[in-house]
């Protein structure tokens, strides 16, 4: 059943609400995380129902949602996002906001991959060698989360990457295989 939410994209996370009252009941808190998928309904312009690129489910249900829907929103611009608590199919009243959503979706999921938690999911040292470590002098606070360094929240050095980072940015754990006994 379609059901009017509200969105709300920071670099890390997608939420997706609706409101209750004053107040907004959260249905979902999904990370960008390796997990993340966005794929297009053919040109995300659902006229374009043929295309073979998307799933052969997504093409189903949206063109089912298409005809049923067309009258009302003929420009819609249909997407799916998949993550790894729940998957769910999202309709943008015109192509250019649709547009808009995934190219932003699609570049939050680059920058979080390139980032400390997107190597927390999985990614490796390509080369697997230690990275070059950010001088302490280059930052002033923590290359994640931004917050300031000072007497309470040190500065440590992320062995994955080499960034500056506090302690509670720096809690993921795994085995680098260059590094011994870490």
């Amino acid at each position: 059943k379609a059901r009017s939410f509200m969105f709300y994209l920071f670099n890390d996370i997608l939420i997706y609400a609706s409101p209750r009252g004053w107040k907004y009941r959260v249905h979902l808190k999904a990370p960008i995380d390796t997990t993340f998928k966005i794929e297009v309904y053919g040109n995300g312009d659902a006229k374009s129902k043929t295309d073979k690129d998307c799933s052969r489910d997504l093409r189903k249900t949206a063109g089912a949602i298409w005809e049923k829907l067309k009258g009302e929103h003929p420009d819609m611009y249909i997407w799916q996002l998949v993550t790894q608590k729940k998957s769910f199919i999202v309709l943008a009243p015109s192509v250019s906001l649709g547009k808009s959503w995934v190219d932003d979706l699609k570049k939050c999921k680059e920058a979080q991959r390139r980032t400390i938690h997107g190597a927390r999911g999985g990614a490796k040292n390509a080369v697997g060698v230690a990275p070059v470590w950010q001088p302490d002098s280059e930052a002033k606070g923590c290359m994640v989360c931004h917050k300031s360094f000072g007497f309470i929240r040190r500065r440590h050095h992320c062995r994955q990457c080499g960034l500056l980072v506090c302690g509670d940015c720096s809690k993921g754990r795994m085995h680098l295989s260059w590094c011994p006994n870490d």
